[in-house]
């Protein structure tokens, strides 16, 4: 199909919903009634009235998948991210069959967690890692998840590994990394390449970055060409003895734009109980809890302290309709004793709570640390609340919190709804029964 026929099937779509809409509201067959305005005088007329056929035919099956999702049981066929279901519509639109398939969001398009311990481990990829200079897969050096991950040092470390996106779009590359005791002048890069030739770098970490703690990097690859033979690369360029570079957890996957929660979240630079965005009420708190400047904030002026023998912080936010959601934080103990412990705490209405994690004496260095911690699914409701409570047992003991997030994503799907030869793609969220269309297009093939 051309690109000027591609369009104009795109423009023409805002035309076909409500038509679409209304023929399955009432159940009756979907048949563009103004088809005729293209005329039987010649073959080129016959072969547009086909594929308008085919295309409206193949739209209704989106909106099909749509009502059934919103209205009916399929949501409940997949209640997992990445599960998927095939139906065949019940019944023939313009006197054709139209196949739709329906498929939960962050479908993973390839992923590596270094666990085979070699060069040849994960799923999805073109073929395994090609790797030259100082690269291995090891497992010192405290792995982000697992018991393995790539290490890279010295001035010419590298590691690269190709992935089919050519059908792909709304690419994500998720990945752990942490650089360690980097000199001046010294930097690793993740590159990317549509030929295994000509070079991008997307990330890049240079001396400053390396205070050996693992960060989630998201990198949005929709901007570049997604082709057959798409390369992802990490190098090292740190000659010195003592500069280590690390990554974990790669993923490759489809995700929805605007999927992110990006709320609920505080910085405390409100200097008080009511800031940050997408919480439900302000902060609850008692006993020794406080927003302050003293004892230097991780980001900003002002953090969350709690003293104890009992400082308490809780906040309500609506999780409902979301997933994979996690809670992203930095915490800082201070001054534990042996018995001594800090808590965080979630709970569905604010009676029974479940302790997220836990801080002791062995966390008490004396640097604020990132926490990333999963939210279990079963929490994730409209009642949902975090709270952060001390049970130290000194008034000069402290638990500090800082730059607090949770993220995660709405339910969302992909559907394929394919009629004859022509084939619509549609990604859309449903948060709170409201459907979110990120994505629409049709082609021929």
């Amino acid at each position: 199909m051309s690109r000027r026929e591609d369009d104009r099937m795109r423009k023409e779509k805002g035309h076909a919903l409500p038509i679409a809409l209304a023929a399955l509201a009432v159940g009756t067959l979907l048949v563009v009634p103004f088809l005729h305005i293209t005329g039987t005088g010649d073959a080129a007329s016959e072969i547009y009235r086909a594929s308008a056929s085919e295309r409206y035919a193949s739209e209704a099956g989106v909106e099909d998948a749509i009502w059934k999702l919103t209205k009916g049981t399929l949501a409940e066929q997949m209640p997992g991210s990445g599960d998927s279901t095939s139906y065949a519509m019940d019944q023939m639109i313009n006197g054709m069959t139209v196949e739709v398939s329906v498929t939960r969001d962050q479908v993973s398009i390839a992923s590596e967690d270094f666990e085979s311990g070699g060069w040849s481990g994960g799923t999805g990829w073109l073929q395994g890692w090609q790797h030259e200079g100082n690269a291995a897969v090891v497992s010192d050096g405290y792995p982000h998840d697992g018991s393995y991950h790539l290490r890279l040092r010295g001035d010419s470390g590298l590691a690269k590994r190709p992935v089919d996106l050519s059908s792909a779009y709304d690419v994500r590359l998720h990945f752990w990394a942490k650089a360690k005791s980097f000199a001046s002048g010294e930097e690793a890069h993740c590159l990317i390449s549509p030929n295994g030739s000509d070079w991008t770098t997307v990330e890049t970490w240079a001396n400053g970055d390396d205070d050996n703690v693992y960060r989630f990097y998201d990198i949005d690859l929709s901007p570049y060409d997604l082709t057959g033979q798409f390369w992802i690369a990490f190098q090292s360029e740190m000659p010195g003895a003592d500069s280590y570079f690390y990554v974990d957890s790669i993923v490759v996957l489809h995700r929805f734009p605007n999927s992110t929660l990006g709320t609920p979240s505080d910085n405390f630079e409100s200097k008080g109980w009511t800031g940050g965005t997408g919480w439900l009420s302000d902060w609850e708190h008692s006993g020794r809890a406080y927003v302050t400047w003293l004892g230097f904030p991780k980001q900003g002026n002002y953090h969350m302290a709690l003293l104890g023998p009992s400082g308490y912080a809780a906040r309500q936010a609506d999780l409902s309709n979301r997933q994979n959601a996690k809670l992203q934080c930095w915490v800082w103990p201070i001054a534990f004793e042996e018995t001594d412990h800090a808590d965080c705490l979630i709970s569905n209405d604010g009676v029974e709570w479940l302790s997220l994690i836990s801080w002791t004496i062995d966390d008490n260095d004396w640097y604020y640390h990132f926490i990333e911690v999963d939210i279990p699914q079963e929490y994730l409701t409209e009642g949902f609340r975090i709270a952060f409570q001390a049970n130290m047992s000194d008034w000069d003991d402290f638990f500090m919190v800082d730059d607090l997030h949770i993220v995660g994503g709405p339910i969302a799907y992909e559907i394929v709804s394919t009629a004859g030869s022509t084939t619509t793609r549609a990604c859309v969220s449903i948060v709170n029964g409201e459907v979110t269309v990120h994505s629409w297009y049709t082609e021929r093939q």
